[in-house]
């Protein structure tokens, strides 16, 4: 299985915001200007990673990204069946009518159980577990250390109380 660009940068973007939030709302310029990327294309992945509940966004002057929930609740192994539309390596894992061969395909159980093992991975990490990795990996990417303090402002946000500067949401 070959992730796409969505899967790849929507982390880096989260893993931005992530990083960045604790200065304010994380702006769709700054995240373009730390990532090489198109700011359409961050705002694209973006509203995809709003999709999950795990970012939150605002027009506006003082708008920009932020994450819905803490760091600890965003399951990497979700964000990506998300961005791909799942994990199976092959049609026949989650539609075995797909395939006339499927009941005795010996190579199927092969594509079942990586995609298994691949989930597991993938389940058992989160956002916070990147932050904290990324920070002290020799050639990781560039983020700062993880936020100790209490997380910024998030409208909406669960468990956080929602910013004035905020009055349109995306």
């Amino acid at each position: 299985m070959r992730l796409t660009t969505k899967s790849r940068y929507g982390l880096r973007i989260l893993l931005d915001i992530a990083a960045h939030e604790g200065e304010g709302m994380v702006r769709a310029k700054d995240i373009t200007r730390r990532l090489g990327l198109t700011i359409k294309y961050v705002e694209s992945l973006a509203r995809l990673l709003a999709g999950t509940g795990y970012v939150r966004g605002c027009r506006g002057a003082n708008g920009g990204y932020c994450l819905g929930v803490e760091p600890e609740a965003v399951s990497i192994g979700r964000v990506i069946r998300h961005l791909e539309g799942g994990l199976d390596m092959a049609e026949c894992v989650a539609r075995p009518e797909a395939c006339l061969n499927a009941p005795v395909c010996p190579t199927r159980l092969v594509w079942v159980r990586a995609a298994q093992a691949l989930a597991r991975e993938l389940d058992g990490l989160t956002l916070n577990d990147l932050l904290n990795l990324g920070s002290g990996v020799q050639g990781a990417c560039p983020f700062p250390e993880p936020p100790t303090a209490s997380r910024s402002v998030c409208p909406g946000g669960e468990g956080l109380t929602p910013s004035p500067a905020c009055s349109f949401p995306l």
